[in-house]
């Protein structure tokens, strides 16, 4: 398996749909990646949200943990990750299509540990309110 995406839900009922569907719209085959949703303790329908969905997607891995924050969440799901790299999404992310394939392909050739990329920040309406390029890297170079 190549990649793991680990996603602490916390009462992100609003949300978690819209991530979860942004990280099947890539050209992986599902033995490729895994979604591992680690539910925080929340009390709203985030929870059902996510097993709904995931059971029409089977490369989904879904658990549940009382309420100790976004840290102890993502480390319960480092445990039982099975990718070579890992990806950290919130709850109220998304992924644009296809940029998996792309970072994956690059984290491939180059052989790299850590890759950072793009990020833009949205409104509720999903209108671009700033794009974060401090976190942009021209890749003309590997550092070890």
């Amino acid at each position: 398996m190549k990649l793991s995406i680990i996603i602490a839900l916390y009462n992100a009922e609003k949300y978690i749909v819209r991530c979860l569907e942004s990280t099947m719209n890539h050209s992986l085959d599902l033995d490729d990646y895994e979604v591992i949703v680690i539910d925080d303790g929340s009390t709203d329908s985030s929870l059902s949200l996510v097993e709904e969905f995931g059971k029409n997607h089977p490369n989904i891995k879904i658990l549940t943990k009382n309420n100790g924050g976004q840290g102890s969440a993502r480390n319960m799901g480092l445990y039982i990750a099975q990718g070579k790299y890992i990806l950290f999404l919130d709850s109220d992310d998304y992924l644009e299509s296809d940029k998996l394939r792309d970072v994956l392909i690059i984290a491939e050739q180059k052989k790299i540990d850590i890759l950072s990329f793009c990020f833009n920040t949205i409104d509720e309406n999903y209108n671009l309110i700033k794009t974060n390029q401090s976190f942009c890297r021209n890749i003309k170079k590997v550092y070890s």
